[in-house]
């Protein structure tokens, strides 16, 4: 009902505000949809208001996450982030951890980059965005598998938004 996303919008951004100024990106993006998604309540016809923006915020948000991994401490294999969630993953489920000097760790950083570069760019594309919604849901899925970093709330929120991507 209009009435409980609108209660759910609302208490989104109450949330994102009292996380501030220590928001995880994925607080971020649900704050500003949540916003959006107040105002385009107040329309009668709500979705032609509110889906639009949100693919905005979505292809936006990714194109500068992907973006900011464009830095050589991505790529080096003793301090990327990539390399230590991964590891993480497998740790998690008492796999062998892949380590910084190995061939594989550099992989990894690279593979996320340039998974991470393709998203948005498939999405904006109207003949490949299946292909970026596909991807981004293989990711993320990868991603939330992650026992205990807990990705899978910002896995859920992409996903939910990767939707509105497809054709109704």
């Amino acid at each position: 009902s209009r009435l409980l996303a609108g209660a759910m919008a609302v208490l989104t951004v109450v949330v994102v505000v009292l996380e501030a100024p220590f928001l995880g990106n994925h607080w971020l993006v649900a704050g500003l949809v949540s916003m959006l998604l107040g105002l385009a309540l107040l329309r009668t016809d709500p979705w032609p208001s509110f889906a639009p923006g949100a693919r905005g915020i979505l292809i936006s948000f990714y194109s500068f996450a992907a973006f900011a991994k464009l830095n050589r401490g991505f790529f080096d294999p003793t301090v990327s982030c990539g390399i230590t969630y991964v590891n993480q993953l497998l740790g998690s489920y008492g796999l062998p951890l892949i380590p910084a000097g190995d061939w594989r760790a550099v992989a990894v950083a690279a593979a996320t980059a340039l998974i991470e570069l393709s998203v948005p760019l498939l999405l904006v594309m109207k003949r490949t965005r299946r292909y970026g919604v596909l991807l981004g849901f293989v990711f993320h899925l990868f991603i939330s598998f992650d026992l205990d970093q807990h990705f899978y709330d910002f896995s859920a929120l992409l996903v939910a938004l990767f939707s509105l991507l497809l054709a109704d």
